[in-house]
């Protein structure tokens, strides 16, 4: 298993450095058993990882009664249940918090894999300008072809 950490969105007070559990970290490679043959795990790469990071006036809120972690920050799943919300075809990797991945079969095609990271900025920046990158999160838009509606038209077409 190897993790992908985004300095400064680990809990108060050591919220430098994110633990995988913690929003601020992701699972990005795991042998799966969904990637494997003969009773064996495979392994599986992300290769798209959606990062939420907001802040008020350039700076992340807590809210420690809560938790003490960055509010509304940190990596988005992108499985639901096992499922992955991007691509029917691809397999989940993560522990809680699950990601779409990509089994792969070889030492070249592990090499040759790469992580993209959309990075969506929510709030204001130190100046009070507000943040737009937001409302292009390919997530949000990700919930609307997974209503009931839209797939039965899909599935009708």
């Amino acid at each position: 298993m190897t993790t992908i950490d985004v300095f400064g969105m680990g809990p108060l007070p050591y919220r430098d450095y994110p633990l995988v559990s913690d929003d601020g970290g992701a699972i990005y490679y795991q042998n799966v058993s969904a990637c494997g043959a003969n009773g064996f795990s495979g392994p599986a790469v992300v290769n798209f990882l959606v990062l939420n990071i907001t802040m008020t006036n350039g700076a992340y809120s807590y809210s420690p009664s809560e938790s003490p972690l960055p509010v509304q920050s940190g990596f988005v799943p992108t499985c639901k249940d096992g499922t992955c919300l991007m691509d029917s075809d691809s397999v989940c990797v993560g522990e809680g918090k699950q990601n779409c991945a990509t089994c792969v079969n070889s030492n070249a095609a592990l090499q040759n894999t790469k992580l993209h990271i959309w990075a969506a900025y929510y709030g204001t920046d130190k100046n009070g300008r507000r943040f737009t990158s937001g409302s292009n999160n390919p997530v949000n838009f990700q919930q609307f072809s997974s209503d009931p509606v839209f797939n039965k038209i899909k599935g009708s077409l």
